[in-house]
């Protein structure tokens, strides 16, 4: 850890602010990968309930409001 201090110190402030400024890109680009990550998981998921729910609306248009079965629709 010494070194790697002592190797920063010795550094000009111009090749500290450009190594500072990359890592700070790096860090964001990971960020922005994991957001993008859970947006994909999470418009995957709205799809499926979505569908689902489509499913079930069609699933009770399919029931009279007796809920007896509608045989005439379901053919």
């Amino acid at each position: 850890m010494k070194k790697i201090k002592s190797w920063f110190n010795n550094m000009n402030l111009t090749k500290r602010v450009i190594l500072s400024l990359n890592t700070t890109l790096v860090v964001c680009l990971a960020l922005i990968s994991v957001l993008a990550m859970l947006n994909r998981e999470n418009t995957q998921y709205r799809d499926a309930e979505t569908l689902l729910s489509n499913e079930i609306a069609h699933a009770s248009t399919l029931l009279d409001i007796n809920g007896s079965n509608n045989l005439d629709a379901i053919k």
